[in-house]
């Protein structure tokens, strides 16, 4: 009889370390790859809401030179340059917005785009505001996608169909403070820009927030 209990509390003691050890690395695990130990999503930011620009606008060529020193010389490259608006107003994702949304290309890779941010909870429906109004700030995701249309937009379903992309840019978070609104201005360059000019003829813009 006493020999049984044995065998059965030294079972019971061998699986009681086995659960504790691996609470012990689950917990350790955690700690080396800074996790929290409760339970958290990997994505914090709202899927993002998109709007797409007119056709391009042929801008007025400017020379390689101002955009390096601003003073052009007289063998100085000319580039040309797209300019693009929204084709709405407004590109909202519930409490936050961005509106005067404005984005220049040029033929070298150089890129710009203007807005601005607004964080404002009481934009939003009534039953809405007392989940936004508690928010003190937001982080504001935008990317932007220059696209080529393979359709014209006043075929039907157009807005269904998949675009050819040709730049696909990112714009680093920047915050916005509740009920403030923020300038935005952010440019670079990049290389897709400048391979792709000819083919891009709209950009759409994608709005996110955390």
């Amino acid at each position: 009889m006493w020999k049984h209990l044995k065998v059965i509390g030294v079972v019971f003691g061998a699986a009681g370390l086995a659960w504790g050890g691996d609470i012990f690395k689950a917990r350790k695990l955690r700690e080396f790859c800074h996790l929290p130990s409760y339970n958290y999503q990997q994505d914090r930011t709202k899927n993002p809401v998109s709007t797409v620009s007119l056709t391009a606008i042929a801008g007025a060529n400017v020379s390689a030179e101002i955009l390096k020193v601003g003073a052009p010389k007289p063998e100085s490259k000319i580039l040309r340059v797209k300019q693009f608006q929204m084709s709405q107003t407004e590109l909202r994702l519930d409490h936050c917005s961005l509106t005067k949304i404005a984005i220049v290309l040029v033929e070298d890779g150089t890129w710009t785009v203007t807005a601005v941010a607004e964080q404002n909870p009481y934009s939003v429906d009534s039953t809405q505001q007392p989940k936004f109004v508690e928010l003190k700030r937001n982080g504001f995701h935008i990317r932007l996608r220059g696209v080529g249309l393979a359709t014209p937009l006043d075929q039907p379903d157009t807005a269904v169909l998949g675009k050819p992309e040709y730049c696909n840019i990112a714009i680093p978070c920047f915050w916005v403070e509740r009920g403030q609104k923020k300038p935005l201005r952010d440019g670079n360059r990049n290389d897709e820009i400048q391979r792709y000019f000819d083919l891009i003829d709209r950009v759409e813009v994608d709005l996110s927030y955390e």
